[in-house]
């Protein structure tokens, strides 16, 4: 999810992290005034990162859409000091509450003792935070995050795509590592989020061919996987990808086509203006919009002449009202600025 916040950012900016078991919650006596503000009461089940006494903890959480954390969950906690949060500096000392919890919804991590290769993934991050120099915590974080890509856990596996495509230019693979990543983008089983932002990252990396792999990737996928290929090799046009997609719209199944005909709506994608042209031609109704915006899309004075004669002659009312719109929505396009 965008937006959503790393493992390894969490624990980056925790001082503690625990495993913890959420017995409720309870109003907490501020200063001397008859204030008080509610705190979350837990059971500590284990400590992951840093130090706190005692078998039970009481904290605050802090922030916007903060974690519904509700009696008898079993949930990662990730906890600063009250003095660290400029807004909660005031409370330090009013209680006997000294930790704050920011995590948002986004951040929410259920952890039961089954959930292994979360605790596996948070250990290794802190463990790397451990190390004595800076080089030696890159490359743990290196190699964490490489391995976390393939974790059967699809929230590990998430966050580790974040934390690399977070890396921007920085070298996350080396070449031992690739056929560990080949194997990761080839399982079926691996979340298609997961292998999608693996191969975008090995494509702007230039670290391989990446046609073909998108190829594979559109081939092998199913159901709701298959759609989220499509929409992501749509953003790569060239002639592998557009040769499937078109198999695709040409397909039996009507989502994907559909979805299909949009994406070979690039800017530019001539070799697409044929496939959808004849689609448009078609029965289905659904199909022959998805069509009309991949044409659009594509813009050519080609793609023009296809949905301007079917605005005029297209035997469907609906099919030329749309046709129509998108012909002007291109030569508003074409429009020079400031004409009439």
């Amino acid at each position: 999810m965008i937006g959503t916040r790393t493992l390894r950012a969490l624990c980056d900016e925790a001082e503690v992290v625990i495993r913890a078991r959420i017995d409720g919650r309870g109003l907490v006596a501020i200063g001397d005034e008859g204030k008080s503000r509610p705190a979350v009461e837990a059971r500590i089940l284990q400590i992951l990162k840093g130090s706190v006494s005692g078998e039970t903890i009481r904290f605050f959480q802090h922030g916007h859409g903060v974690v519904p954390f509700e009696a008898g969950d079993e949930a990662l906690v990730f906890l600063e000091s009250l003095h660290r949060v400029p807004e909660l500096a005031s409370l330090a000392g009013q209680s006997d509450v000294v930790w704050v919890s920011l995590q948002e919804q986004t951040d929410a991590y259920d952890a039961g003792e089954g959930d292994t290769a979360l605790l596996r993934a948070v250990a290794e991050i802190v463990a790397a935070g451990k190390l004595p120099t800076r080089a030696e915590r890159a490359e743990a974080l290196r190699r964490a995050t490489v391995s976390q890509l393939a974790s059967p856990d699809p929230r590990v596996a998430g966050s580790a795509v974040r934390d690399l495509v977070a890396a921007g230019d920085q070298p996350v693979f080396r070449a031992e590592d690739l056929p560990a990543v080949e194997a990761l983008l080839a399982n079926p089983q691996a979340p298609i989020g997961v292998r999608i932002g693996v191969l975008s990252e090995l494509e702007r990396r230039g670290l391989v061919d990446a046609p073909p792999r998108w190829v594979a990737l559109l081939r092998s996928a199913r159901g709701r996987d298959r759609r989220a290929a499509i929409r992501a090799a749509g953003m790569r046009p060239g002639p592998e990808v557009t040769a499937v997609l078109v198999e695709l719209m040409n397909g039996d199944d009507p989502e994907a086509a559909s979805m299909a005909a949009v994406a070979l709506g690039h800017p530019g994608n001539q070799a697409a203006v044929a496939p959808l042209a004849a689609a448009l031609a078609g029965d289905d109704a659904n199909l022959r919009r998805a069509s009309i915006r991949g044409l659009e899309r594509i813009g050519t004075p080609e793609a023009h002449d296809v949905l301007a004669k079917a605005a005029a002659s297209h035997p469907d009312p609906g099919t030329r009202r749309r046709a129509r719109a998108a012909v002007r929505v291109l030569d508003g396009a074409s429009r020079p600025r400031g004409g009439s």
